[in-house]
């Protein structure tokens, strides 16, 4: 069937390797040794072996049930796996940063605003104010232009760090340069479809070759999910490729265009002299009528008309495919949990242990001669059926879910082991729930739960705090919790405190000093 350890068959274990069999040795051994020469009879039929046989065959059953991944016990019984719930938050919302650098605010309007050609952002050193440049495409109204400037404004001012503020919005208009080319098409092929394909790439490659990767795309690209999501925001990635802005660049992209076959000529025009150098910013006069076409395409010895509706359906397509623009996060697959299922495992059924006794001795009748005997099963089952409710209390003592709070658990010391997980989310994001000045400041007897829940609802909020340390608030919106500063809602969530931007917070440890 197979070869080695890893033929399509269950390999039985030897007895050496067999759990049962080894607490049974060991048990067997003990008693020996505890014993001496008092218990000499060690055959199936004495009743302290049969007791030992059934309490290791069901130790061995617990070991099974307790064998399974972590992940199985926190999956409910409907087979949901919730890791949010156990403040295990995906890489997109852990490793993405809030923009911090012009490049950043750039990738930030592309990946949000389709309707841009192009945009440049400039920073004032001296005095923290951002200038936004923003070309559009040759597609959009002119009236298109004010309602582009305002979701740049609102984009930035929803994304504004501390000290920073947004200076003006521009509108520029680029230089368009004329296609001039002769080329032969390969047979079969629109060509309609052939010319928009053309000015879709030269289109797109001089608003800068930005395209937008989704998700799904990280298994393809060879990057670590930190890196494919290094400079993001969101769950898309922004690649702006370095480009020499050259005709001979251009020209290879051209060359390479579906059901392109060869060219003859090929210029970008400007005032009737050929470009060579693209780096000023330049945009691409699009014809609307034939007439205006400054192009002869061939398909072997005929020459092609162009169908400028078809043209223009197709440019458009093809324009915004190249850029692969998805504004509506919530439609796009994350990159987190996608592989991590759990499988809910019904373990928590224990039948007692003197159903497993043979007839004889007649447990079930609850004889008195057997009542102290009967007495020490129910502890053992007791014991056990504990351990198995503990393990199903698993979820509500690793969730740090407001709503698990409250619930009944068999564990005494419930707050103490939520602390100790706590402490672990800590180390696991790079923060401190529970900062030993805050413990030290603590003069107004918090209870051990309200410290709980205060913590708990920190790290609820750990991967936004994060993501957004450096973030101010919106100064376009009003007031309010919702709407405050980073820094603020921080130590707002880490006291437990309103954190309205009407609250000051300035004089709630007046005595700490930072060094």
């Amino acid at each position: 069937m197979g070869k080695g350890n890893n033929g399509p068959y269950i390999r039985q274990l030897a007895e050496n390797e067999n759990l049962y069999s080894y607490l049974q040795r060991q048990t067997l051994e003990e008693v020996h040794r505890l014993s001496g020469k008092v218990w000499t009879d060690f055959n199936a039929h004495d009743p302290g072996v049969t007791l030992a046989d059934i309490a290791n065959y069901a130790l061995t059953e617990m070991d099974y049930k307790l064998g399974f991944g972590t992940m199985d016990y926190l999956t409910g019984e409907d087979g949901i796996f919730e890791p949010e719930r156990f403040g295990l938050f995906p890489p997109e919302k852990v490793y993405t940063t809030a923009p911090v650098t012009p490049e950043d605010y750039r990738r930030l309007f592309f990946a949000r605003i389709p309707e841009l050609e192009n945009v440049w952002v400039e920073c004032n050193a001296a005095t923290g104010g951002y200038t936004v440049k923003i070309a559009l495409p040759p597609f959009e109204e002119e009236d298109n232009g004010k309602t582009v400037v305002k979701q740049v404004t609102k984009n930035y001012n929803s994304h504004r760090n501390l000290c920073e503020y947004l200076d003006k919005v521009i509108i520029v208009r680029s230089a368009e340069l004329e296609f001039h080319a002769e080329f032969e098409i390969e047979p079969g092929k629109d060509a309609s479809i052939v010319l928009a394909r053309l000015y879709g790439t030269i289109l797109h490659y001089l608003s800068g070759g930005v395209y937008i990767c989704a998700p799904e795309e990280l298994e393809t690209s060879g990057l670590s999910p930190e890196e494919w999501l290094e400079g993001a925001e969101g769950i898309v990635r922004v690649v702006i490729p370095m480009q020499k802005n050259t005709e001979y660049e251009l020209y290879k992209k051209l060359c390479q265009v579906e059901g392109i076959r060869s060219f003859s000529t090929c210029y970008l025009m400007k005032d009737g002299k050929p470009q060579t150098d693209f780096s000023e910013g330049f945009s691409l006069k699009i014809p609307c009528m034939e007439k205006e076409l400054k192009v002869r395409i061939r398909q072997g010895r005929s020459v092609m008309g162009v169908d400028m509706e078809k043209f223009t359906r197709y440019l458009k397509t093809f324009y915004y495919a190249q850029k692969r623009i998805s504004t509506n996060e919530s439609d796009v697959k994350g990159i987190g949990w996608g592989n991590m299922v759990g499988t809910y495992r019904n373990i928590f059924t224990y039948s007692p242990i003197a159903g497993e006794f043979p007839a004889c001795y007649r447990l079930s009748l609850g004889q008195e001669t057997h009542a102290s005997f009967e007495a020490y099963l129910k502890l053992y089952d007791r014991t056990i059926q504990q351990g198995l409710e503990e393990v199903k209390e698993l979820p509500n003592v690793l969730s740090i879910e407001e709503k698990d709070m409250g619930r009944h658990s068999s564990f005494r010391n419930i707050y103490a082991l939520k602390s100790r997980y706590l402490d672990f989310l800590d180390h696991l994001y790079g923060v401190e729930s529970q900062p030993e000045w805050l413990e030290e400041s603590n003069c107004y007897g918090e209870m051990e739960s309200e410290t709980i829940g205060r913590r708990m609802s920190f790290l609820r909020h750990v991967a936004y705090l994060i993501k957004n340390r450096a973030k101010a608030r919106d100064i376009t919106m009003s007031e309010g919790e919702h709407n405050a500063p980073i820094v603020k809602e921080w130590f707002c969530r880490l006291l437990g405190i309103n954190g309205n931007e009407e609250h000051t917070v300035g004089n709630v440890f007046p005595g700490i000093i930072y060094n």
